[in-house]
């Protein structure tokens, strides 16, 4: 795969992850007299906000890849592929406890219950999209993968390390005339 595609590739699987991340992940709703009343819906940007982050890192680290030379592409991908990998495994913990304390002083605004009393009947529905967001980092981690395979088989930058001349030297003029005009410049 060619460098181009697989960074395109790589960029539209990180606009995938920030889509699913922008979606509706939790629907809060409480039965107070028996009724279910839906709250609210939050995205998953809102309830873990420090997902935004690293969601713009994995855009930093496309195009650093795209312009640094081998080292700095490998550095870049294994410091991502880890940070990537530690949001996965932080991620699945919370989304699987739909852990919403990201959320509390939302959820006290709308209760007019602090969580610390503690919210009775309250009903957190998890949706599709937490889901597919950790499908989208998993993606992400096999690009990293992908880019560590195939990024010696990409063109090497040619340094350069003389600075070529742009001015071209003058020829001293032979003949009388022509020095003459030469010494009047």
């Amino acid at each position: 795969m060619t460098k181009g595609r697989l960074l395109t590739l790589w960029l539209a699987i990180a606009i995938l992850g920030y889509i699913f991340a922008s979606q509706d992940w939790y629907t809060l709703s409480m039965s107070p007299n028996g009724d279910s009343v839906k709250l609210a819906t939050y995205d998953g940007l809102t309830a873990y906000p420090n997902l935004s982050p690293i969601l713009m890192l994995n855009f930093a680290a496309v195009l650093t890849v795209a312009f640094v030379g081998s080292l700095g592409r490998k550095i870049t991908t294994i410091m991502l592929a880890s940070a990537n990998v530690a949001t996965i495994i932080w991620m699945t913990s919370r989304i699987s406890a739909k852990d919403i304390s990201g959320l509390a002083k939302q959820v006290e605004q709308m209760t007019g219950i602090a969580a610390a009393h503690g919210v009775k009947d309250l009903t957190v529905d998890a949706q599709i999209a937490p889901t597919l967001f950790l499908a989208a980092m998993a993606a992400l981690i096999g690009m990293s993968a992908l880019v560590l395979a195939m990024e010696r088989k990409w063109p090497k930058r040619q340094s350069r390390t003389e600075r070529t001349s742009t001015s071209s030297k003058v020829s001293e003029p032979k003949d009388a005339i022509g020095i003459w005009d030469s010494q009047r410049r």
